[in-house]
């Protein structure tokens, strides 16, 4: 073969009637014979190996496949350069058009020669692993691979075309549908048109091929989807759905609803319409009131009503995902339902949760504390995501808070003598306090600690005095996992991480740019933190040092350090100075 320039020189010396370079390529050649004789090899060997042509024109068999011609690759030679490097020759699946990837090495396939951009064909083949131009080593060419976490489900896909029809057909099982290998790659694409609608548009128009990385992606997908079917796509649908911001649109850019709506012009194969409009109709009876009750579902009115929401707050919180959206089809459109069943356990929750800060004030601790309780799990958050979607921030689920409060009762001990856990706490500073920690600590009995009421209140609790300070010391040495602070502080929680009264914080605070919610001002708390990290109050200095305030104060002054801001004096040359 190295004596031609080219397959169509070589087809005409054998004496091919017919010298289309497709035909060479694929071995759609009428004189067979002729071409086996001028290439040495036996002509049953290039029959076993060749596309067959089935009585059907329009059709050709890839191994035990079936499948159209539109789904084979003829303008252009595809490869991938790692497996070119393992073996130069072209496998039998590059030449589907539709798999963007070589199941051998798992490399995304390209045409073009990254030494000079040129893309590859079959007209002046001079070499397999030979770019037509300018003769580089295509095993040496760029090509990105699929991404780790998809190559399970691609391979998967490629099985379906293996030569051994064994495994082919083990991996058409793992379906729950009954189709074709082409059925199969049909619906595969239509699936992944829905996932990504712009990649179906690119994919149609032919104008622009996009790309394999995406198109694997969308294929690894689209699989996943198919081997939960119907439940796969319907989720896909309902999800998307569930965050469109009209009501006339599926959420979708219309791929879900071209999906369940394909006409016969679009081509859709005998085989797979069954499959398609079976979902359409179970759509069409769901969308229908009494289909819906008898699916146990409802619409997003009748959610309202039963959660006694009025306005938009179902649509919103269903937007942000924090709802289970069923995809229907109503009159015309898309149209939203929801579980009864879980839209009456929305109902319970809501009814059994409380704000952060009731519980805060309840107990006398900062609010950002009972963020540190809960990511402990100390406490617990109501579980459903819609009732923090929809009144914009978690609630402390009631039966978590009864618990939590019991414990602290049963916890404590008689004749505990010492400081409150308000006053001991102010040993903490430069930035929140470690309220998780020390609670844990209570809890289990490393901190003693008394209740001189009968109400379970943390700012009432007295603590142990040299158990505090045992614990204190190791905390130091820990590092500490703290809750994520919220973007606003209140002013109050900002002067308990600043370790300051209320009449030295008002002042402090004012001078800092408030902004005005619903219930207080807040202060910005990356500014309160940048103040806890440069400022050291003569309280917290008091607490580490064992001493009094005024003692401190008298003594910093005898040292020359006076105190800077309201804040207090600067950290850095305080703890330098005493030590602590």
């Amino acid at each position: 073969m190295e004596a031609y320039d080219n397959v169509e020189e070589m087809l005409r010396d054998f004496g091919s009637i017919r010298s289309r370079v497709f035909r060479a390529v694929t071995l759609d050649c009428d004189e067979l014979a002729a071409v086996a004789a001028g290439l040495r090899v036996d002509p049953a060997r290039l029959k076993r190996i060749q596309f067959a042509v089935p009585s059907d024109p329009r059709l050709r068999r890839l191994h035990h496949c079936l499948l159209p011609m539109c789904h084979l690759e003829r303008a252009s030679r595809r490869f991938a350069p790692a497996s070119l490097r393992i073996s130069p020759h072209i496998r039998a699946r590059w030449h589907l058009k539709d798999l963007p990837f070589c199941p051998e090495t798992g490399q995304i396939l390209t045409d073009t020669c990254s030494a000079c951009g040129h893309r590859q064909g079959w007209y002046h083949t001079v070499g397999i692993d030979r770019c037509d131009r300018c003769m580089a080593d295509l095993s040496k060419s760029e090509a990105p691979f699929v991404a780790p976490g998809d190559r399970e489900a691609l391979d998967e896909v490629a099985a379906i075309f293996h030569p051994d029809q064994h495994v082919a057909e083990g991996a058409l099982a793992v379906l729950p549908i009954d189709l074709s290998p082409a059925a199969v790659l049909e619906l595969l694409i239509r699936t992944m048109r829905l996932i990504d609608p712009p990649l179906g548009e690119r994919w149609t128009n032919g104008m622009e091929r996009p790309s394999g990385s995406r198109c694997a992606a969308a294929m690894a997908e689209a699989w996943r989807l198919m081997r939960r079917w119907p439940e796969g796509p319907l989720e896909l649908m309902g999800d998307r759905l569930a965050r469109a911001e009209d009501s006339l649109q599926d959420g979708n850019d219309g791929a879900s609803m071209r999906f369940l709506f394909v006409r016969k012009a679009y081509g859709l194969s005998s085989e797979l319409r069954p499959v398609i409009e079976a979902l359409n109709e179970h759509c069409r009876q769901i969308g229908d009131p009494k289909g819906a009750q008898r699916e146990g579902l409802i619409a997003p009115k009748d959610a309202e009503r039963a959660l006694r929401v009025v306005g938009t707050g179902v649509a919103a919180a269903r937007r942000k995902g924090a709802l289970k959206t069923i995809f229907a089809i109503g009159p015309m459109h898309a149209r939203p339902m929801h579980r009864a069943d879980e839209i009456e356990e929305i109902r319970r929750q809501m009814d059994k949760g409380r704000f952060p800060e009731s519980v805060s004030e309840e107990l006398g601790v900062p609010k950002y504390a009972i963020s540190q309780l809960v990511a402990a799990g100390i406490m617990e958050n109501v579980p459903h995501p819609f009732v923090t979607a929809f009144l914009g921030e978690p609630q402390i689920w009631a039966p978590s808070f009864q618990r939590f409060k019991q414990r602290i009762l049963d916890a404590s001990q008689e004749n505990v003598r010492g400081v409150s856990l308000t006053v001991a706490m102010r040993v903490f500073g430069g930035g929140p306090k470690p309220w998780a920690a020390i609670v844990s600590a209570l809890l289990d009995g490393r901190i003693p600690f008394s209740l001189p009421t009968a109400r379970p209140r943390l700012d009432g609790i007295e603590v142990c005095n040299c158990g505090f300070a045992e614990f204190h010391s190791r905390l130091r040495s820990m590092a500490v996992p703290l809750a994520e602070l919220p973007d606003l502080l209140s002013k109050r929680d900002a002067g308990e991480i600043l370790n300051l009264s209320p009449q030295k914080y008002g002042p402090l605070l004012t001078g800092l740019r408030l902004k005005n919610t619903v219930k207080r001002a807040s202060v910005p708390t990356s500014a309160v933190l940048k103040m806890a990290s440069a400022y050291i109050s003569s309280v917290e200095i008091a607490r580490r040092v064992g001493k009094s305030p005024r003692w401190v104060k008298f003594e910093l002054l005898r040292l020359g350090l006076e105190q800077t801001s309201l804040a207090g004096y600067e950290r850095a040359e305080v703890e330098n100075l005493l030590n602590i």
